[in-house]
């Protein structure tokens, strides 16, 4: 007899509940799904005020619709995109002062 507790060998080798390769189907999707919510529920999370990911290749790009112009040179500067000239420089364009 090779039946055993589960069903012989359809209760474990078979995904559980004698249902074979459909089983396995569902259980696949299930873990899926599973995945799909824990990252869509870390992203939710990690999200800033203005819905942008952190994740977001170009994100001074995408906030700059948002933000203001001197906190977005504030944000290049501190990333080191732009030297200190570029940034006093750009910084006196956008008040209006000439810096020569």
């Amino acid at each position: 007899m090779m039946g055993g507790c589960c069903g012989g060998w359809g209760g474990w080798w078979g995904f559980g509940m004698g249902m074979g390769w459909l089983g396995m189907i569902f259980n696949l999707l299930f873990w899926v799904l599973i995945i799909l919510a824990v990252v869509w529920g870390i992203r939710w999370l990690l999200r800033n005020t203005n819905g942008v990911t952190p994740t977001t290749t170009s994100g001074a790009t995408a906030q700059a619709q948002t933000e203001d112009p001197k906190r977005l040179l504030q944000i290049r500067y501190a990333r080191g995109e732009i030297t200190r000239e570029e940034y006093l420089q750009m910084l006196a364009d956008l008040e209006g002062r000439s810096t020569n």
